[in-house]
């Protein structure tokens, strides 16, 4: 008799967050990933896995891969899944696999598993049936609505009809066009908890989306199910707005609260990855606005939607989108940074400078560049407001901040590979050793970690100072040179390896390699800008001019490097299974003079 597989353990692994599991499936097929009719990755595998009711896809970690190769896993293998990554992405949830084992063979598919894609639509099926909700600790039968009929926010789930509530309005991003359709999203509370809504297309909207934020409203004859968006509340369940959902505005008698709001520390996305929150912070950087324009691709006369066809296939059709894009950095007391997207309007109405605080509210936490801000048109952005957050920032900024380093969350955290996108979520973990981090196996490594530790630079590799980098603000990709516009014959253009972007200039950037020690162990780091100029004190062109003019003022620059650092490091797997270190942040533990001018 096979193995009893895991009641709702494909809901299990959607719904719940990434990390260690218990889950038993049946491993349905698994293969290496295809992007074109004759085209593989061999070091890339997909599966697909079973609860014997529902399956769906699933990617293998590379640390699967000798396993795989060795041909461990077969088809119908039921298999105890124990660690996984989850990613949230243009409404596709991508569920990777780190670690599982072989429980027994299967000779044939356990039950009739209905297959479902990755979109979070198909995935939503799983969640809409009240039985998924033992899995969970929660009881299935309907509770007692109050004295009036409605129920609590807390109540809700599954399964309850004809079900009303009152309850207040904290978010109402109005209509957003998608290329999938309008959705609206929203997010209710009660005095015993939160739940996000969201209603597609526009005749459903145009019944729900004028609820003012603030206001009570008495909702009705929505659908409940399983929340597994980034606009999840309180609440595992959301209301989906149909046709047959009435809302009605309703006196406030003040029985329901108003939501404090929190805002969550820059040091602290890392953990709220493809989530809308709230961040506070001053702006240390303003970037220019750019325009970007994406072509719209056709394949064989049909307009590209999500599958993957080879680029010798595809043509570029006149319809482009053009957007305009403005970065800015924001700092906060935890001593980290990060980018912020603006688009659109936001980002050529930009009324910020560098030193006012921003405050934003209802923003998407990115995992593009490593960790990163990404305003939506549901987004708000004030600036200075009176709140004691913002008095307790501007204090620490004027006091402290202004000559503080950060460690980079985006663009940097990775160097001159920072751009492009990451899989794994990065965390942040206390003071450490040199020593204790070689130890970190390199599955716990994965794509991206963080750590702070007080060492000393022993070594500097002065073979390398620097590199030809972007000229665009936030990216330290690499550059080469390119063909010159035919209408500019004299002109050396140059084209950013990571974001793309061509320039008819470059610039020179830090690319410092140094040892780093605690005493006992040692590891070879590497710092980019702008931490290695704070570092050195002046520009990577003024310390290579010093080094050809052998100036003892180069060997005074590198030699005030060797001494204790308080340091923020990133640390992940890179190419040719290597550890790489990257320095995001340094502070001297003592503040020695060198004596020079910078």
């Amino acid at each position: 008799m096979p193995y009893k597989l895991t009641r709702h353990g494909c809901a299990r692994l959607v719904q719940e967050e990434s990390g260690i599991k218990n889950i038993v499936v049946q491993l349905q097929s698994i293969g290496v990933t295809r992007i074109g009719p004759n085209i593989v990755m061999p070091d890339c595998y997909h599966a697909v896995v079973s609860d014997g009711t529902y399956a769906i896809p699933v990617m293998m970690s590379m640390y699967l891969n000798p396993r795989l190769v060795a041909g461990e896993f077969s088809p119908n293998d039921v298999v105890r899944v124990k660690q996984t990554v989850k990613e949230l992405s243009n409404s596709k949830v991508v569920m990777i696999i780190m670690k599982m084992d072989r429980i027994e063979p299967c000779l044939q598919v356990i039950g009739a598993p209905r297959t479902l894609t990755g979109d979070v639509t198909s995935l939503a099926e799983m969640f809409e049936d009240d039985q998924a909700s033992t899995d969970y600790g929660l009881e299935p039968a309907t509770p007692t609505p109050r004295s009036d009929g409605s129920f609590r926010v807390c109540d809700l789930r599954p399964g309850i009809v004809g079900w009303s509530i009152w309850t207040r309005v904290i978010r109402n991003t109005g209509p957003v066009v998608m290329s999938t359709g309008t959705v609206a999203n929203f997010t209710f509370l009660d005095e015993t908890g939160s739940i996000s809504g969201v209603a597609f297309d526009e005749s459903v909207i145009n019944g729900c989306g004028n609820m003012d934020v603030g206001k009570i409203y008495r909702i009705s004859g929505g659908k409940l199910q399983g929340s597994i968006g980034p606009y999840q509340q309180g609440s595992p369940y959301q209301i989906k707005f149909t046709t047959a959902t009435t809302v009605e505005e309703i006196a406030d008698d003040g029985t329901i609260p108003y939501l404090k709001q929190s805002f969550v520390d820059i040091k602290d996305l890392v953990d709220k990855k493809t989530t809308v929150t709230n961040v506070i912070g001053v702006i240390i950087h303003v970037g220019d606005v750019f325009e970007i324009t994406k072509d719209r691709y056709v394949a064989s006369g049909t307009e590209l939607k999500s599958s993957f066809v080879p680029a010798s296939q595809l043509s570029v059709s006149e319809h482009k989108v053009k957007k305009n894009l403005r970065e800015v950095i924001l700092a906060d007391h935890s001593k980290h940074s990060v980018r912020v997207a603006l688009w659109g309007d936001k980002a050529t109405g930009f009324p910020g400078s560098i030193g006012v605080i921003m405050i934003l509210r209802d923003v998407r936490v990115s995992d593009y560049g490593g960790t990163s801000l990404n305003t939506e048109p549901g987004t708000t952005i004030t600036y200075e407001e009176n709140l004691e957050e913002v008095d307790a920032l501007r204090n620490w900024y004027e006091t402290i901040g202004e000559g503080a380093t950060f460690s980079v969350m985006s663009s940097t955290t990775f160097g001159a590979s920072s751009a492009r996108r990451l899989t794994a979520t990065m965390s942040n973990n206390g003071p450490t050793t040199v020593t204790a981090v070689l130890n970190w196996k390199r599955e716990v490594i994965g794509l991206g970690k963080t750590f702070n530790t007080i060492a000393s630079i022993t070594q500097i590799s002065s073979d390398v100072l620097g590199y030809n980098g972007c000229s665009y603000d936030l990216c330290n990709g690499g550059v080469s040179e390119v063909t010159p516009d035919s209408t500019l014959p004299n002109s050396t253009l140059w084209k950013c390896r990571v974001c793309g972007r061509t320039s008819p200039k470059m610039l020179y950037k830090y690319r410092l390699n140094v040892v780093m020690s605690d005493g006992e162990k040692r590891i070879w780091c590497t710092i980019f800008e702008p931490v290695a100029e704070r570092m050195v004190g002046i520009p990577v062109g003024k310390l290579e001019a010093l080094r050809h003019k052998r100036s003892p003022e180069f060997d005074t620059r590198i030699g005030a490097l060797k001494k204790m650092w308080d340091v923020t490091c990133a640390v992940k797997v890179g190419m040719n299974d290597q550890v790489v270190y990257n320095i995001t942040r340094a502070d001297p533990v003592d503040d020695e003079d060198i004596g020079l001018e910078r």
